[in-house]
C-alpha cells in the first residue's frame, strides 16, 4: 500500500464534491478505526490456518506470480475504470505456466470486462460494496431493488446493534445509509459512483462498514461458523485479528466473509479464482436462503486480492 490511511479524530469532515453533503464523523468512532488502521496487525501463522472443504483447501494463489504483481498493484487508484478483459493476458504474459493464459481465456468465454481495484488488503470489501452499489446505480428506476437495498440497511443496524456499541457503527452506518438512498433515488450515476469510491475516506469507511457487517454476522452464528476456526481461536478473536481491522485482505477463509455479507445483505455473490490449480475453471458461489431480487455480483480473485468481472 502505497501509505498508511489516518483517520484524524479531531478532524472528521469530509467533502467528496458539491453534489455530496457534509459528513461529520463521530470523534469516537474516529478514534476506534484510526486504531485499528495504524496498528500493525501481524498474522500469527499458525493461528490464520482455517479448516475448509476440500474443494477450497486446493485454492492457492501462485507466490511468485503474487510477487511480481504486487508493485504495480500498489500503484492502482483505490477504483479504476472498467477495461477489456484481454488485458489480464497482459498481466500474466512472464508466467511460465501456460494454464495461467488458457484460464483467461475461459473466462473470455463469459466476461468482457473487468474492474481493477488496488491490492490494499480491502479489495474484496471494497469491490463488493463498489459492485451492489453499481447494480443499484443501474437499476435506480426499479422501485423493488430499491426498497430491497433500503430495507437491508435497517435489517444491518439491528444486526450490528447485537455485536456492537452504537458509538462503533452510528456514524459510519448514517454515511453509507446516505449514499445508497442517493443512489437508490436517481441521484448518482456511475461517474459520481467512482468519485465517491477514488475518495479514500468516503471509500474508506464504506468498507470499514462493511468488516462491521461481515464480523458482526460472524460473531451473531457463530455456532454454525466457529468449528471451522482451529488452534482454538474464538469468533471474537478471530474477527478482531482478521475481519474488523482494515488493510487485511479475505483471503484466508473466503468463503465466510462472502457468506456473512450475503447472508446479512441479501446480496447474491459468484467468486472466480485465477491461479494455479489444475481446474481450467472455479466458481464458488454464494446465495442468501430466500433468495435475491438481486443479479449476483461477480468478483474475480487472482494475484492476492479481488477485481470485478462484467
Amino acid at each position: 500500500m502505497d501509505k498508511e490511511i489516518f483517520i484524524d479524530s479531531k478532524v472528521s469532515e469530509v467533502m467528496v464534491n458539491s453534489e455530496i453533503s457534509e459528513v461529520v464523523v463521530n470523534s469516537e468512532v474516529s478514534e476506534v478505526m484510526a486504531n485499528s488502521e495504524v496498528s500493525k496487525v501481524k498474522v500469527d501463522p499458525e493461528v490464520s490456518k482455517i479448516k475448509v472443504d476440500s474443494e477450497v483447501s486446493k485454492v492457492k494463489v501462485d507466490s511468485e506470480v503474487s510477487e511480481v504483481m504486487t508493485s504495480s498493484q500498489h500503484n492502482l487508484p483505490l477504483v479504476c475504470l472498467t477495461e477489456d478483459i484481454s488485458k489480464l493476458h497482459l498481466q500474466y504474459e512472464q508466467d511460465i505456466e501456460i494454464k495461467y493464459r488458457i484460464k483467461i481465456m475461459v473466462l473470455e468465454l463469459k466476461c468482457n470486462k473487468i474492474r481493477r481495484f488496488r491490492n490494499d488488503g480491502n479489495s474484496f470489501y471494497r469491490a463488493f460494496a463498489f459492485a451492489w452499489f453499481e447494480q443499484l446505480t443501474d437499476s435506480s428506476r426499479d422501485q423493488t431493488l430499491r426498497h430491497s437495498a433500503i430495507n437491508s440497511l435497517a435489517a444491518i443496524n439491528s444486526l450490528l446493534s447485537s455485536a456492537y456499541q452504537s458509538f462503533v457503527y452510528r456514524d459510519v452506518h448514517d454515511i453509507v445509509e446516505k449514499q445508497v438512498k442517493a443512489i437508490a433515488n436517481g441521484e448518482y450515476d456511475e461517474n459520481m459512483l467512482l468519485t465517491i469510491f477514488q475518495t479514500d475516506e468516503i471509500s474508506n469507511y464504506i468498507v470499514y462498514y462493511f468488516r462491521l457487517i461481515a464480523a458482526a454476522y460472524l460473531k451473531l452464528h457463530r455456532r454454525e461458523y466457529e468449528s471451522l476456526l482451529e488452534f482454538n481461536i474464538g469468533m471474537d478473536q478471530f474477527c478482531t485479528k482478521f475481519v474488523e481491522v482494515m488493510d487485511i485482505e479475505a483471503d484466508k477463509v473466503d468463503d465466510l466473509y462472502a457468506i456473512a455479507l450475503t447472508k446479512a445483505l441479501k446480496v447474491p455473490v459468484e467468486i472466480g479464482y485465477l491461479n494455479g490449480s489444475d481446474m481450467m475453471e472455479l466458481v464458488r458461489k454464494f446465495y442468501p436462503h430466500n433468495g435475491s431480487v438481486l443479479k449476483p455480483l461477480t468478483l474475480l480473485y487472482h494475484s492476492g486480492h479481488y477485481d470485478i468481472l462484467y
